[in-house]
């Protein structure tokens, strides 16, 4: 069924991150299916652009600014000002039927003005623990955009959540009627990931040595623990000198973190290669672990399985223990005072043990084929027709 009605994302960019990722498979999804979707875009940036090189969405990716840079504080009024007056231009010319958020704070923010304004539906994804990141701000800004959100989401039409997790939390903290807030797990294209894992290059062999390999990913930022995940690997190497722990990543701890690798003596034994291609390292990997204080869901976690890895994951709100049932799929940690000794615990115990590593590799295989790109398309697909019909 043909439907031409178009809708379209409304993103800061396609910065590298587990949203920007979403954006563009549920794209992907869309657009095979007969659904017209434009993809807009505050800043011209786009980490996956090699990556969906031959991908239909790449026609549907408009940018708004030109500029890559930082925009200034003091200019940030003007820019607002320009970013919804051209926003305004193209959603009068292309006529959308429904405008989507699939990020906090500006999106949500801008989506439910332009919504407003020419009375058409509009749809927040939430992705991040709202929550939590609400409590690591200062008094002021958390009072500021607590009321934001909760302005955006009683004014909003529908909102999915990437966890059941998320969706108890924002029922609980923005009193929003539960049922106007659906579940949709996010799911991976397993095709490309099957294609990208043929072409890896041998350098991702020589780059880890034939040594045994724990990896984790992710920005670095305090949010995702890899201060504790580092401490709990210094425990690991006594037991096993040739281990090796890579992090795949980009962000503002990255010379924190170094500075406490350095301290601890792990120059030699841990990598920070860059924000990169992960399915190529987590290949090479022999178990995975996810350390984060806090998460929406934990998409690296299904990425990981499907490279077969072994799963080891703190039980942090929300996502993983959803991912991984409570533990039925790989090794959960207690969040607690002792995570850093857990951790340890866990990574030392799957080395120890080859048939367990074995054994959870193929718990991994199993269980990432409940999250695909199919089934999150078609339920998207699913909310976004009854929005438009």
């Amino acid at each position: 069924m043909k439907i031409n009605n178009p809708v379209a994302f409304v993103n800061y960019s396609l910065s590298g991150g587990g949203a920007e990722r979403n954006v563009i498979n549920i794209s992907n999804y869309l657009i095979t299916h007969q659904q017209p979707i434009d993809i807009l875009l505050f800043k011209p940036i786009n980490d996956y652009e090699r990556e969906y090189r031959n991908s239909p969405v790449g026609k549907h990716i408009i940018p708004i600014f030109k500029s890559k840079e930082k925009i200034p504080t003091l200019l940030l009024p003007f820019f607002l000002c320009k970013l919804l007056l051209d926003l305004s231009t193209i959603i009068r010319k292309k006529k959308y039927r429904l405008l989507i958020a699939p990020q906090e704070y500006v999106p949500y923010y801008v989506v439910i003005i332009l919504s407003k304004l020419f009375r058409i539906k509009n749809l927040l994804i939430v992705s991040n623990n709202i929550e939590e990141i609400l409590l690591s701000k200062k008094v002021f800004p958390r009072l500021v955009h607590t009321a934001l959100f909760w302005l955006s989401f009683i004014l909003s039409n529908k909102i999915v959540c990437i966890s059941h997790g998320l969706k108890k939390s924002l029922v609980r903290v923005f009193s929003i009627d539960p049922n106007k807030v659906s579940v949709i797990h996010t799911g991976i294209d397993n095709s490309l990931i099957k294609k990208m894992l043929k072409k890896c290059p041998p350098k991702y062999s020589r780059l880890l040595g034939g040594r045994p390999v724990i990896a984790s990913a992710g920005r670095l930022v305090p949010q995702k623990g890899f201060d504790y995940l580092i401490c709990a690997f210094s425990s690991v190497i006594k037991i096993f000198p040739n281990v090796k722990l890579v992090i795949i990543g980009q962000g503002p701890q990255k010379e924190e973190l170094k500075a406490l690798v350095a301290k601890l003596k792990l120059s030699r034994s841990i990598i920070f290669p860059g924000f990169i291609r992960p399915y190529c390292l987590l290949k090479e990997a022999d178990i995975f672990v996810l350390s984060s204080l806090y998460e929406g869901f934990g998409n690296v976690l299904i990425e990981a399985m499907r490279c077969g890895v072994p799963i080891i994951s703190v039980d942090c709100p929300y996502g993983p223990s959803e991912i991984l049932e409570g533990g039925k799929w790989g090794i959960l940690v207690p969040q607690a005072n002792t995570r850093k000794e857990l951790l340890a615990d866990g990574m030392i115990r799957l080395l120890e043990n080859k048939p367990l590593l074995k054994k959870y590799g193929e718990l991994s295989l199993r269980r990432v084929k409940t999250f695909t790109l199919d089934i999150m398309g078609r339920n998207y697909l699913q909310v976004i027709r009854s929005m438009i019909k």
